[in-house]
């Protein structure tokens, strides 16, 4: 039985997504911009109808461990595979009925939102919640696209038509934003909000801002906006940086008012797959994207993301291929969450901030904002050799990922008594004993399934028994 993400458990505090059994789900993103917009245009190379590349895509994302697909369904951004600045399809079916772009004056158009209905449908039938930007300020807001000259009352009217028809969905997420650069303002989230909300819909929201920032509190020097602070439920981190960084920054962030106020984090927006391995291993995009996912995940995070540039903008005949013909997420995607998922209580690990837990051999750590441009520019910092560490808060799971061979010293009163120490092949997920102790030397492991002297190191214990209550007889002899 298929299970997807519906909301949240163990909040206030660090918590964790839950799905529709209650059960904790770890968030694994893709963020896959293009496909409402250009589904069922490559006829052939992936399904021959719009249903056709949802089932193939959500299917195959699934297989390869995927249970979130963040997009937007009305799409915009023409110079990254848009079909239109309007947010029209490939075939030139329009958003609003009648081809207007005034959602105060018309309604949805039925031809257009069936097809979403369908794509969450899809979504659903394969464990997977739709992250859905209904206010996509960095692409559809830009200068001469289709909704840069809406008012706030347009902007919650638009809210109101979308809170109405999806409401009841149940794999539904809001993200608002995007790289929210010009124009945005908190009066456009505002409406937007409003207007959800306003039509009864409850679903979960988080903000999405520029890079190098969580949603709940700006970490960019040049932007205070903080509406995340006011309405998000989970903490939308954002780097292009390493991505143990952002998500130890989100642990430490407190609010304006200097309350703390620690929701769950997970990474949501970053570096993506560069896609030129040609189906074969990269010890440069493969090993940087495995890299990101075990940085955030030894680091706390309650999720990850990972798409390629050879796939999001479902723009050409060739994207379709690439969810499988990528080595990454034919190969190590699955591999990871396997792993992690099987270590007992995942959900519950803290970010070692403090190196309490890591004494020594942690190497260096990034800080500050990433630099250079974008994609595949931000790769020499996945040379990084900072270990990343976390354990719950009892001890009984602790979790390291040793990006280069080193010798780390633990200090091991952290955790729980008779605890175990296991290495973990990053790619393959493949479990090997180790001598517990104080130190543990990765050198000595030698090299992983890739041949490459990155290393996963998970302590385990048992959790403290329960005290049994005594029995008591009710019944008078």
């Amino acid at each position: 039985m298929t299970s997807y993400i519906t909301g949240l458990a163990g909040t206030p505090g660090p918590g964790w997504f839950t799905d529709d059994n209650g059960q904790p789900k770890l968030w694994v993103a893709t963020e896959t911009w293009g496909l409402p917009v250009n589904a069922g245009q490559w006829n052939g190379e992936g399904g021959s109808t719009v249903d056709g590349d949802y089932d193939n895509f959500f299917s195959q994302r699934a297989a390869q461990g995927f249970t979130v697909c963040m997009t937007d369904p009305v799409w915009a951004a023409t110079d990254s595979g848009a079909a239109s600045v309007n947010g029209n399809t490939w075939d030139g079916v329009t958003p609003l009925a009648g081809g207007s772009h005034d959602p105060s004056s018309a309604g949805l158009n039925a031809t257009f939102w069936d097809r979403i209905d369908y794509m969450f449908s899809s979504a659903a039938s394969n464990g997977i919640t739709v992250g859905l930007v209904p206010a996509n300020i960095g692409d559809d807001v830009e200068s001469g696209n289709w909704q840069d000259t809406w008012t706030t009352t347009q902007w919650q009217d638009w809210g109101a038509l979308l809170g109405a028809r999806y409401a009841g969905t149940p794999n539904l997420v809001w993200l608002v934003g995007n790289d929210m650069f010009s124009p945005y303002s908190d009066s456009i989230l505002n409406a937007v909000y409003a207007g959800i909300t306003g039509a009864g819909d409850t679903h979960m929201w988080s903000a999405w801002y520029n890079a190098e920032c969580t949603s709940r509190y700006i970490t960019d020097v040049n932007d205070s906006e903080d509406w995340g602070t006011e309405y998000a439920a989970f903490n939308f981190c954002y780097t292009y940086n390493c991505g143990y960084w952002i998500i130890e920054y989100a642990y430490l962030e407190v609010a304006d008012e200097g309350a703390a106020h620690l929701i769950p984090v997970t990474w949501g927006d970053g570096y993506f797959y560069q896609g030129s391995s040609g189906g074969g291993y990269s010890s440069t995009d493969d090993r940087a994207l495995r890299q990101e996912w075990w940085w955030t995940l030894a680091s706390g995070s309650r999720g990850v993301l990972g798409e390629a540039e050879n796939v999001y903008p479902w723009s050409v005949s060739s994207c379709p291929g690439a969810v499988t013909g990528d080595w990454f997420f034919a190969n190590n995607a699955k591999n990871i969450v396997t792993a992690f998922t099987g270590l007992g209580e995942w959900y519950k690990l803290i970010p070692d901030t403090s190196s309490a837990l890591v004494t020594g051999g942690r190497g260096t750590r990034a800080s500050g904002l990433a630099s250079g441009g974008g994609g595949g520019s931000y790769e020499p910092a996945f040379t990084n050799n900072y270990v990343a560490a976390s354990k719950t808060p009892d001890g009984t799971l602790a979790v390291l990922y040793l990006p280069a061979h080193t010798t780390v010293t633990i200090n091991q009163s952290l955790l729980a008594a008779g605890y175990t120490a296991t290495w973990i092949d990053p790619v393959s997920g493949a479990k090997t004993a180790a001598v517990t102790g104080s130190t543990y030397n990765s050198t000595a492991k030698g090299t992983n399934s890739q041949g490459d002297s990155d290393w996963v190191l998970a302590f385990q214990g048992a959790a403290p028994a329960a005290a049994v209550p005594p029995l008591y007889s009710m019944r008078r002899c």
